[in-house]
């Protein structure tokens, strides 16, 4: 059943954080959120165990963005509880469940969005009567130094154009695409708590195969990813590399993969991709391998 509840034109975007040390980055993420183009927006950073310290700080730090533009606001949330060790999927659950207007977005706090991203995203939402729009990335390689972060260079690399592409291997980051609330079940918004490898590439699939989406602004460079030197992004790197990381990833995969096995292709999603021989029993799978 799709979310038939009222809401505000707004948006809600989620930011996940978990070190301190981080701050810095945290700070570069959360001031494009607040230049953005679009209001009103609330921005919900979702933290992980943090202290009460802890806490204390990141307030002060972030206090000063609060007066920097009207119709944004900042909710911090912390998640206290011991278990899952690697709670990723949590925030983002977490994050969600604060959520209370129409459209929503997610931003790792180590990455950006540029100023009109929102606006022109939800604009191709409303003009496509889709429930999930996405855009461009770029790629920034990044050397991190003691006291800045030293940005080598500057392209697009995720390669791919539409949602058949979206469902042979995952090109869009997280930060990539908007959703509109109004036209999901909200049942559906929720990450896989027990997945901290391909948690967004999973939601992804479960989301675009269910309901439309647009990619018709994928060309347009929405935001950047930063790809650092240090192994501090979730991807597997000579820096990051071992037995543990590596059976990790393997077994993420293989949850995705029989995703795909498993995962029907609703008939509004088949009609959108102009399936000829169109079937209540279509799969992602059977879909990819047309």
């Amino acid at each position: 059943m799709v979310n038939k509840v009222s809401m505000s034109h707004g948006l809600d975007v989620i930011v996940r954080f978990h070190d301190m040390r981080r701050i810095d980055e945290l700070r570069r993420c959360i001031f494009s959120l607040v230049m953005q183009d679009y209001s009103p927006l609330t921005v919900h950073v979702v933290t992980q165990r943090f202290k009460e310290t802890e806490l204390h700080e990141l307030k002060r730090a972030l206090s000063v963005y609060q007066a920097l533009a009207e119709g944004i606001s900042l909710e911090i949330e912390n998640f206290t509880a011991p278990e899952p060790v690697d709670a990723r999927s949590v925030l983002i659950n977490i994050g969600m469940s604060k959520a209370g207007r129409r459209y929503l977005a997610l931003l790792d706090y180590d990455d950006t969005i540029y100023p009109e991203a929102y606006k022109h995203l939800i604009s191709e939402l409303d003009r496509s009567n889709s429930a999930i729009a996405f855009g461009g990335i770029a790629v920034k390689h990044v050397v991190i130094c003691e006291d800045a972060a030293l940005v080598l260079s500057k392209r697009r690399e995720f390669v791919g154009t539409g949602l058949r592409d979206l469902f042979h291997m995952n090109f869009c980051p997280i930060h990539s695409f908007v959703l509109d609330r109004s036209k999901i079940d909200p049942a559906d918004l929720f990450f896989e708590s027990s997945l901290t490898k391909f948690e967004d590439y999973d939601f992804l699939l479960r989301i675009c195969a269910k309901y439309t989406s647009s990619f018709a602004e994928i060309s347009r460079i929405v935001g950047d990813y930063y790809f650092k030197d240090d192994g501090s992004n979730t991807v597997l790197t000579p820096a990051t590399i071992n037995a543990q990381s590596r059976m990790e990833w393997d077994a993420a995969g293989l949850f995705v993969e029989r995703r795909k096995d498993a995962l029907l292709v609703s008939l509004d999603v088949q009609d959108r991709l102009g399936v000829e021989r169109r079937s209540s029993k279509l799969t992602v799978r059977q879909l990819v391998r047309e």
